[in-house]
């Protein structure tokens, strides 16, 4: 049997772990949209935020990551993120 370095095992998960993701958030934003949506038409409003989010914010991150590192635009990165979480988090919550 073939052993493999820890490294090729983690790097294995995190990509199954990745590719998993954008699926299951696409579901769950449409679910989400469905339930916070006044109307039918208004469901994919969340797909398409995080669409053109990504979009808009691709030139800004570069420039980011070009002078304040990879490591530091990271974090900044997952401080954000987490701070969007949890609004989006409170709107479940509050149904609003």
């Amino acid at each position: 049997m073939l052993k493999l370095p820890i490294q090729i095992i983690l790097a294995s998960i995190a990509a199954a772990m990745l590719m998993s993701a954008l699926p299951m958030m696409v579901l769950i934003a449409g679910l989400v949209g469905t339930k916070l949506a006044p109307s039918a038409n208004l469901a994919t409003l969340p797909i398409t935020a995080m669409v053109i989010g990504i979009a808009v914010n691709s030139m800004p991150t570069a420039y980011i990551i070009r002078h304040i590192r990879r490591k530091n635009a990271f974090l900044i990165g997952v401080f954000i993120a987490m701070i969007a979480n949890d609004l989006a988090a409170t709107a479940l919550i509050k149904e609003n």
